[in-house]
């Protein structure tokens, strides 16, 4: 079976230099079927149960084939390495009898240090093809891939459904940056830069999100809203909470069917659950703030959205929020979505 794969192209300079092959992380279909040999780069056969070879090629920034690199896949959430193997020299690698089951994360670690990695979804794995080709690991899919797991770490019970619909507006983002090859390189060849840049993207991917929720109120849209909220809270602002399955269904439930809640509401269902000082002039406050920083919080005007009322509850107080803890977060947006 071949494998057709979406890519994304920028605009190509001497100073934006970005291989920019097979960058989906997700929406891979899967058409056709093909022969070659086991350890072949293209074609390939049927794998028994569900394993699978992956391939890719590792290019550096400037497209510079990442020659003798070590490649290390492992499974995600629990992070378990399932395989090794070292590229060519033309950066491409393959690897064997991989598990189609679980999520990948693919990390390259070339000759100079630099590391380059991609994060690829076991929902484009699971067509049953092998070779399944992942296209080029560059600077590009190194910053969406660290900014998915600045989102997952804080909640690994959500890995899936970060990677299913945060990649491809991370992906997005990164790609409207247009960093420079100086960039990407500092970027490759430092974790410390490559997280410090990936954390720079949640709050814009968060208000993306919702103006494309916004704009199209669909179910996959409202999901995709809210676990980039749920990123801004607890990537962006250090925020470790969790949402169950019940109150996300209610959230995003919610947030479809345009319920809206007065600061009062929000004021007396959070003195409900235990933050005694709060006003509604205060709660009308934290709103103005939120705003400021994700400005599509504003299709609501003048009242609140279930979405914007859990960034209110749950942000920092430096943001406005009122930095709710596990236990009050729970109890408010019970009481507020009327479960």
């Amino acid at each position: 079976m071949h494998v057709q794969t979406y890519i994304r192209i920028l605009p190509f300079s001497a100073q934006h230099a970005f291989a920019l092959v097979g960058l989906a992380v997700v929406g891979t279909a899967l058409t056709g079927c093909g022969g070659g040999g086991a350890n072949s780069l293209t074609g390939g056969s049927i794998p028994t149960g569900n394993r699978a070879s992956v391939t890719g090629t590792a290019l550096l920034p400037g497209s510079v084939p990442a020659s003798g690199a070590s490649v290390t896949v492992k499974s995600l959430p629990g992070g378990n390495v399932v395989a090794r193997t070292t590229t060519n020299s033309s950066g491409q690698f393959t690897v064997d009898g991989i598990s189609t089951s679980a999520d990948l994360d693919v990390i390259v670690v070339a000759s100079n240090a630099s590391t380059l990695e991609n994060i690829v979804s076991h929902n484009s794995l699971n067509g049953g093809g092998s070779p399944f080709n992942m296209g080029d690991i560059t600077a590009q899919t190194s910053i969406v891939s660290a900014a998915l797991r600045l989102e997952q770490a804080p909640a690994p019970e959500d890995e899936d459904s970060i990677l299913s619909n945060q990649g491809a507006l991370l992906n997005s983002q990164v790609a409207s940056q247009n960093y420079s090859l100086t960039v990407q390189q500092q970027l490759v060849g430092n974790p410390n830069n490559m997280n410090a840049e990936a954390l720079t993207l949640i709050s814009p991917v968060a208000n993306a999100a919702l103006s494309q929720f916004n704009a199209q109120p669909t179910s996959d849209n409202a999901s995709a809203a809210l676990n980039s909220v749920l990123g801004y809270l607890r990537a962006a602002h250090g925020r470790d909470f969790h949402i169950t399955t019940a109150l996300r269904t209610a959230l995003a439930s919610a947030e479809l069917a345009t319920t809206t809640y007065t600061p009062a509401t929000i004021a007396a269902d959070l003195k409900s659950a235990g933050q005694a000082q709060v006003t509604e002039v205060s709660v009308s406050a934290a709103s103005a703030r939120e705003r400021q920083l994700l400005p599509a919080l504003a299709q609501s005007a003048s009242s609140i959205s279930p979405y914007e009322a859990l960034i209110i509850a749950a942000d920092v107080s430096a943001n406005g929020g009122f930095q709710c803890n596990q236990n009050q977060i729970n109890t408010f947006l019970t009481k507020l979505l009327g479960l």
